[in-house]
């Protein structure tokens, strides 16, 4: 399986970065081929809204989208890895997501249809277990998002209680990256 694995944190060495990179190992280990590409070097610009997509192939701007449009064009499953900052997913992510958009050719309905994908989601927060209820509405926009794609959705991880807001990031001394290994493993 070609897995695309996008990490969406501004953090090049945080917990989101490491829940990724830990994932990426199960899936190499079990034999599939990754591609990661990190969110802040791939320099995404937000939806214009301007619709150019919906008459011509792909999208009118041209920045480090088009990166990641290669790599959903190879992959079977893409994985997202977003911090939860302020009870949602990343901007990153969510400039990601919205740029999708991009990707869907209208159906005989109105609507659009997008490629068919396996997804799943890696999401890390600082909060501790008293408040994991923070992960709810990552759960249920990812949810949400992946019916409207149609995507077959392989996993969710929600790794709580990493630390990295006013407390030293501390992922090493949880479970999360040995859970994050093992599900990519598992493939």
């Amino acid at each position: 399986m070609n897995i695309l694995i996008l990490s969406c944190s501004s953090h090049p060495d945080g917990n989101t970065q490491k829940l990724a990179t830990a994932y990426e190992k199960g899936c190499l280990e079990a034999g599939h081929a990754t591609r990661m590409i990190c969110a802040y070097e791939a320099q995404v610009s937000p939806c214009l809204g301007c619709n150019y997509c919906n008459s011509h192939s792909g999208c009118v701007q041209q920045d480090g989208m088009q990166t990641i449009y290669e790599g959903i064009e190879w992959c079977d499953r893409i994985v997202f890895a977003t911090p939860v900052y302020f009870w949602n997913i990343s901007a990153q992510m969510k400039l990601i997501i919205d740029r999708l958009y991009a990707t869907g050719v209208p159906d005989d309905k109105g609507y659009f249809a997008y490629p068919k994908k396996h997804c799943a989601l890696l999401a890390t927060s600082a909060d501790t277990e008293k408040h994991f209820w923070v992960f709810e509405s990552v759960r249920q926009y990812f949810e949400r998002l992946t019916d409207y794609l149609r995507w077959e959705r392989d996993g969710m991880l929600f790794a709580g209680n990493c630390g990295g807001t006013k407390v030293p990031r501390r992922i090493e001394q949880t479970l999360w990256l040995e859970k994050s290994y093992e599900m990519g493993k598992k493939g």
